[in-house]
């Protein structure tokens, strides 16, 4: 996985912004790397996942509309991917997202399932 790689995430990441700023941060949406433009470098995470787990793979769209504690209780409330990607798409609906969302959810299998 990588970390969204924009100028406002960089400043969080190095404490020169606090999180109650990043709102109002005028250079909030300044993109650092995307596909096509020049030489990508992504900087990889890795994440310890267990069977069971869902990973919700997002662009800004969803996690910004959206928060955190709506996200996980959405999660929480199916096990059915289908209806949990539905009820993320109402909480970005009802949070009024004002971009386009992409996201794809993935739970972890055990091995060999």
């Amino acid at each position: 996985l990588t970390r969204d790689q924009t100028l406002l995430n960089d400043l969080l990441r190095s404490g020169k912004l606090q999180p109650h700023e990043a709102q109002a941060a005028r250079y909030r949406n300044v993109v650092l790397q995307a596909l096509g433009i020049g030489q990508v470098r992504p900087e990889l995470v890795p994440v310890a996942a267990l069977p069971g787990d869902v990973l919700v793979l997002a662009d800004s769209g969803l996690y910004e509309p959206a928060t955190e504690a709506t996200i996980a209780s959405v999660l929480a409330g199916t096990s059915d991917l289908k209806v949990a990607a539905e009820g993320l798409v109402k909480a970005f609906r009802e949070a009024q997202g004002w971009d386009d969302t992409t996201f794809i959810l993935v739970r972890v299998e055990p091995q060999g399932a």
